[in-house]
């Protein structure tokens, strides 16, 4: 999955650990890039820079992400991964 900054930087990718398939946070923070904590990856802060999160081996279900610096204004969405 790519994310791409478009524009009102910085933003970035956060996954709630208690709102995912259980036992799957290992594989998933390995399947990220850089991060800057558990299971939230670094800001973006230049337009069209891009951030990817593998979704190899991660288990089915669903994945609720944040946008960390926009979490107020409700900057959210999920990845449901199918088997």
């Amino acid at each position: 999955m790519r994310f791409v900054n478009v524009s009102g930087g910085p933003h970035n990718v956060s996954f709630w650990e208690d709102s995912i398939p259980a036992g799957a946070a290992a594989t998933l923070q390995r399947n990220m890039q850089k991060t800057m904590g558990t299971l939230s990856g670094v800001l973006l802060s230049e337009p069209n820079e891009t951030y990817t999160v593998s979704l190899a081996g991660l288990r089915p279900g669903t994945y609720r992400y944040y946008c960390l610096p926009h979490l107020a204004v409700k900057m959210a969405g999920r990845i449901t991964v199918r088997p």
